[in-house]
């Protein structure tokens, strides 16, 4: 799931990027949580389609498991892509590490001095990369990354978790979904056997010449 995490972080650190070079405020603040509740929708969407995926490969393990000829048959790695509580927790933590370390890292840095201007320059950079798709919530308050402002340090404390929580909360959809599939595909079956009773009973009787 990091992939595609990875891949919407990008696009919006880029946008960000774009509507602060504008200097206009208000249209970085509605733009920018406009399309930060998008990236939590497709964020939710592949979370849901990953954990859609990991509950047939638990279904696929479990079928393994029950065949008594073969039971030390299942390959590490496909069970590690097996659907778990703990593998969306992984997921969650894997997302949002870079941005949360990258900003803690730059927070104990100011707050100690511990770097020149130069070095300081770098690090406040990487720290504004990680934070810029979440800076729109507090951008009229806040103007400037100079300063550790409250508003600020709480932005960049939760926000590298909000798109990762999106995607875990899609994941835990993941065994509803592919019950709701199971059901439909039954469903399905029983249909087209109806149908085709329904067939073999409506064919025409062929009469057998007399002899």
């Amino acid at each position: 799931m990091w992939k595609g995490m990875m891949t919407v972080k990008v696009l919006l650190v880029f946008v960000g990027l774009m509507l602060w070079s504008t200097g206009a405020t208000a249209l970085w603040m509605a733009l920018g949580i406009a399309l930060l509740l998008g990236a939590g929708f497709i964020s939710f969407r592949q979370g849901q389609s990953a954990g859609h995926e990991a509950c047939g490969v638990s279904k696929s393990i479990e079928r393994v498991g029950h065949t008594p000829d073969k039971p030390h048959q299942v390959d590490a790695r496909l069970a590690r892509e097996a659907w778990s509580v703990g593998n969306g927790v992984r997921a969650l933590l894997a997302g949002a590490a870079m941005g949360y370390i990258i900003n803690c890292a730059y927070i104990i840095i100011m707050r100690l001095d511990l770097l020149g201007d130069e070095a300081m320059f770098v690090v406040r950079l990487m720290s504004l990369l990680a934070t810029i798709p979440y800076y729109p919530f507090v951008v009229h308050w806040v103007p400037t990354y100079t300063a550790l402002q409250p508003a600020l340090v709480a932005v960049m404390m939760i926000g590298p978790f909000l798109l990762p929580a999106c995607q875990f909360g899609g994941y835990l959809c993941g065994p509803k979904l592919w019950e709701k599939t199971e059901k439909a595909m039954a469903a399905g079956k029983r249909r087209a056997k109806a149908r085709s009773r329904i067939v073999k009973k409506r064919q025409p009787k062929v009469q057998k010449p007399e002899i």
